[in-house]
């Protein structure tokens, strides 16, 4: 079943009772320069017990799956400053407890899952107060256009399927939201054009032209409270932010050049030609919020009627508790099993209970064809807890369909959906299948994203380039740091109790029973020169940025430029020459892109790839897994990393001074200071979660737990703020005030003048797709999806059919997707003419306005039916290109085709059907 992981302190009374630390208020201060991001939560909980003093607490915390845990600190009322420091983690737990024994205070911040981190704390004193912080770096995602980023920050845990690590608690969470707060400074290197946040009402602040480098501030608006029931998003968009860039830092310190090259490849390439497409659909009870089920059928449709016409088969799968397929195998692309699967697709529900998606993998991955290229797309809101043994079976089967030349590779792309979305999955996902994942927790955007994926899954991957690589020009160890060696890491086993007595003769003890880890050691390779991750350039898209990072050793010699290698198939060489720019951040310290590398180092090493150690030639499966915990070890303890297997341990200081210092939040809670009707949030164990959640929903006036993050009046306020941001409305010139999300900020000028203290007006970004209720199916005979087992004939309950009609809550995109045929091509009929035309015209005066030039063609309906077609979407639905983007191809391809004999243009049929619109 889902679990609910509590987000904050909670810790076990020494009566045995379970009770949480109420938590006040989040704080989080953000840098952003470029691409990369540094975080910093400052989070404040009071301990209102009076009674009782507790004997253990947990702080649990969400991180997305890309970012580098860098640093926590704790600090109490009464002077103690706990600071952490990264150590093995069976070290690191030894330690903890030995603290701990002594009544002393102390704190161990463990890795539980890829994105859920758990901080273990020592006793804290009643009616006090504590203050955590926690620095973690990132590299901000794509967002829905090329010169445009996203930065997310998850706020809460949400419900998982599965059992949570043990680490962690399974509970109902508090009834009360805490206070959110964020502040943000971002730098770009070019023309900074648009900030704006789609998840919450922020102000926005230019910086002064005088600045060297374009920058503004972001903060919450204050008069719209905050609580942590949604993920922060802050898409930015800047001028030639796609463009190739390499960073660079030196630290003198460590003799040592990190570099970070980021790519938005941009090529055209032929697509492939004939390709195997399998869709693999969330159907779980979770994907009933936030429309996330409406959207993911209407995304998955659009999807559907861009697949190419030829040389195409596809099949559906479905999944929550079990799972189904449309088809045993994947059938044919044609007009009879499009209508098919569109009626499938149409009569879809959120209703297929938990998350089982390791099996619904496995059995759409036994089901492709292996003599072409597969590619698989997992549309998921991805709340499941153990993701390793799918991504172990995913890698095995990606390794076992070929390399990028053999025309047989399997790829998997994937969209997380909702804001509780695991990025552990999702992105894991995505890496182990050599794919692209993208996340969006606007349920409008799904279409969008999904078109992208379509896009990139239809080029072959980076574009059918061969033994593609970094030239870092690395010129060697500088020679008065030649014999700068780092210490080699410790063996990776695992930390002893102090020393007691030995029983010669232990009934506990079986000689016979097979023994566990030995923690032998293990003999890692000295650090190379050239430390790369991945250490294989990874395959790349079109439109999609990549990253490659390197850590130099031996040197402080920044490289003018690197070079980004490879070869055609025919063997001609090809090359892209990247100047590389030194860094200079806001704060040095954590070093932001060495940090970021050796995350990147670890995380391959994590995944089960030993590469970037110069190690290509697999051992027995145990000695692989202790050569990389012990590579682990030594990344993590060298950069201050938390990782699988390394831990911050923290060692209590008393700082009276440094205490004192502090603001007049941080001092000894009095008890006129401590409502305890408000904060005491004790509760007797595991709770059942429908039972809770139900009495929140249900009390008028109530919050809901932070895990569902909506109430009935909350839903109906937003979807009431929905339509009012969705509304026209005219903006106000853009000066140096602030300015609502609504409103995107524009700024003028270039790295020479990088802000203009006139700037034009700012338009609003507000593309609110209709949301419509799903089609009642009467009148379709549709197959039977098939269960795990099941054998049927090939091509089963397939019937030839016209294209649906569309629903009258469609939007344009979707309504004019229902209506193309497989091949591309539409119909002059009532139907197209009620959609496009309206009254207008009638089907025989549309008819009669067929332009001479086509009218002796033998499908000249046809041709000016898609030319209308065509036209309708460039002028109602232009703001969503990125949506049909892929039905504008088939649709310009069926006409191209068809007067490929003629002297007529296709495109000019479509100006022509503009103008008559």
């Amino acid at each position: 079943m889902a679990s609910p992981v509590r987000c904050g302190c909670y810790y076990t009374l020494l009566s045995g009772r379970q009770a949480s630390l109420p938590l006040q208020s989040v704080h989080a201060q953000v840098q952003i320069v470029d691409i990369l991001a540094r975080v910093t939560l400052i989070q404040l909980f009071a301990n209102t017990s009076r009674a009782e003093v507790p004997a253990e607490a947990k702080y649990v915390f969400p991180v997305p799956v890309g970012g580098a845990v860098c640093a926590f600190e704790m600090r109490t009322a009464d002077g103690k400053v706990i600071v952490g420091e990264v150590k093995e983690s069976g070290q690191a737990e030894a330690e903890f407890r030995e603290v701990i024994s002594h009544n002393r205070t102390a704190g161990l911040l463990a890795k539980a899952a890829p994105d859920v981190f758990v901080m273990s704390l020592g006793a804290i004193p009643p009616r006090q107060a504590i203050k955590t912080t926690i620095t973690y770096m990132i590299e901000l995602a794509d967002d829905e256009l090329l010169k445009q980023v996203r930065f997310s920050l998850p706020t809460y845990i949400g419900a998982r399927y599965g059992t949570p690590p043990s680490a962690m608690h399974s509970q109902a969470l508090s009834a009360k939201y805490a206070r959110f707060t964020m502040s943000a400074e971002i730098q770009t290197s070019s023309t900074l054009e648009q900030v704006v946040s789609p998840s919450h009402a922020v102000n926005v602040t230019m910086g002064n032209s005088g600045d060297p480098t374009p920058r503004c501030s972001v903060v919450l608006n204050p008069s719209a409270v905050a609580f942590l029931d949604k993920d922060f998003i802050l898409s930015i968009k800047a001028d030639k932010i796609d463009s190739p860039r390499c960073v660079a830092e030196v630290l003198e310190n460590k003799n040592s050049v990190a570099l970070s090259l980021t790519l938005v490849p941009r090529f055209g390439v032929k697509p492939i030609e004939s390709q195997e497409y399998i869709f693999v659909i969330d159907r779980s009870g979770s994907m009933r919020g936030q429309s996330k089920m409406d959207y993911a059928k209407k995304a998955l449709l659009i999807m559907l009627k861009s697949l190419p016409t030829n040389g195409t088969t596809f099949n559906i799968f479905s999944f929550g508790s079990s799972h189904s397929a449309l088809w045993p195998a994947s059938q044919l692309y044609s007009q009879a099993t499009l209508s098919t699967a569109v009626s499938h697709v149409d009569s879809m529900d959120a209703d297929m209970g938990g998350t089982e998606i390791t099996s619904v993998v496995d059995s759409a991955l036994q089901s492709r064809t292996t003599s072409r290229p597969t590619s698989v797309f997992i549309l998921t809101d991805g709340e499941v807890w153990n993701v390793d043994p799918l991504l172990v079976s995913l890698r095995t089967s990606v390794s076992a369909a070929g390399d990028n030349s053999s025309g047989t590779y399997l790829r998997v792309f994937t969209l997380g959906i909702g804001h509780n979305a695991s990025t552990a999955l999702c992105n894991g996902l995505a890496r182990a299948g050599n794919g692209l994942c993208l996340m969006t927790t606007q349920s409008e955007e799904l279409a969008g994203k999904c078109s992208r994926l379509l896009r990139a899954s239809r080029v072959p991957p980076s574009g059918n380039l061969r033994n593609v690589h970094v030239d870092w020009k690395y010129a060697g160890p500088a020679p008065a740091l030649e014999s700068h060696i780092l210490q080699p890491a410790q063996p990776a086993s695992e930390a002893l109790e102090p020393a007691a007595v030995m029983n010669m003769f232990d009934d506990n003890y079986d000689p016979l029973a097979p023994t566990g880890d030995t923690g032998f050691p293990i003999a890692l390779p000295a650090i190379s020169d050239i430390q790369q991750a991945p250490s294989v350039v990874p395959d790349f898209y079109p439109g999609n940025r990549f990253i490659v990072s390197a850590i130099l050793s031996k040197t402080t010699q920044i490289p003018d430029s690197v070079i980004l290698r490879g070869e055609t198939p025919d063997g001609q060489s090809m090359e892209l020459n990247i100047p590389v720019q030194a860094a200079r951040f806001p704060k040095p310290w954590p070093p932001l892109v060495h940090t970021l590398a050796a995350h990147r180092l670890i995380q391959e090493l994590e995944d089960g790839y030993l590469d970037c150690l110069g190690i290509t030639t697999r051992q027995e499966l145990h000695y692989d897994k202790q050569i990389a915990k012990s590579a682990i070890v030594r990344y993590s303890t060298e950069y201050q990393l938390a990782s699988k297997y390394a831990s911050f341990i923290a060692a209590e200081k008393t700082t009276k001074d440094t205490a004192a210092n502090e603001d007049s939040d941080f001092e000894l809670l009095g008890e006129s200071d401590i409502d305890l009707n408000e904060w005491v949030d004790d509760f007797e164990g595991p709770i059942d979660t429908q039972k809770t959640l139900d009495e929140h929903v249900f009390v008028a006036g109530a919050y809901v737990p932070s895990h569902t993050g909506y109430s009935r009046a909350k839903e109906a306020a937003e979807q009431e703020a929905l339509t009012a941001r969705a509304a026209p409305r005219q903006a106000p010139p853009l000066t140096q005030q602030s300015m609502t999300y609504s409103q995107p900020v524009y700024g003028g000028g270039s790295l020479s003048n990088p802000f203009a203290r006139s700037m034009s007006g700012v338009t609003v970004h507000a593309r609110m797709m209709q949301r419509g209720s799903p089609p009642s199916g009467e009148g379709v005979v549709l197959p039977m999806p098939q269960r795990l087992g099941q054998t049927m004939p090939r091509g089963y309950g397939v019937q030839t059919r016209t294209p649906a009609e569309p629903n009258p809550s469609d939007d344009p995109t979707t309504a004019i997707a229902r209506l193309q045929s497989f091949d591309g091509s539409f119909r002059l009929d009532d139907t197209l003419r009620k959609l496009v035309i309206g009254d207008k015209l009638t089907l025989d005066a549309l008819k009669t306005a067929t332009p001479a030039s086509i009218r002796s063609h033998t499908h000249s309906e046809e041709i000016w039916a898609t030319a209308i077609a065509v036209a309708y979407l460039k002028t109602m639905a232009k703001d969503a290109m990125d949506i049909w983007v892929g039905l504008w191809e088939k649709a310009n391809e069926y006409g191209a085709q068809a007067l490929r004999d003629t002297p007529v243009s296709f495109d000019q049929l479509v100006e022509e059907a503009i103008s008559r619109l």
